[in-house]
């Protein structure tokens, strides 16, 4: 089904996340959400590093993902709805604050109002 797959995990820069303008805004339930952020990412001429086959394992605690599918998500996901929209719909346009900000080793931690 995938000829390239982003999901899961993922890490960004804020460079990076900054240059796509985040995450779309639209999405909600279960479903699309991580094939427009992998959208994004070709838009920006921007590509996924991927561990070997045997590092890199993530265990999902609780696979059953009790949200609903999102009934759009095939709509949204579309090469032409994506490039339509990326630069209105993002981390740009979202009013937030920042409650708490912890650095790690690897990532910051970002707790956020919106």
């Amino acid at each position: 089904m995938y000829t390239a797959f982003l999901g899961g995990v993922t890490a960004f820069t804020w460079d990076h996340v900054a240059k796509m303008n985040g995450a779309s805004n639209i999405f909600f339930g279960w479903g699309g959400e991580d094939d427009d952020m992998h959208m994004r990412l070709k838009l920006n001429n921007m590509t996924v590093d991927l561990p070997a086959p045997r590092e890199g394992i993530f265990d999902e605690f609780d696979s059953n993902h009790a949200r609903e599918r999102n009934p759009e998500r095939f709509a949204l996901i579309t090469q032409e709805n994506v490039t339509a929209r990326w630069r209105n719909d993002g981390i740009e346009q979202t009013r937030y604050r920042i409650i708490n900000r912890i650095d790690y080793d690897l990532f910051v931690w970002l707790f956020a109002s919106i």
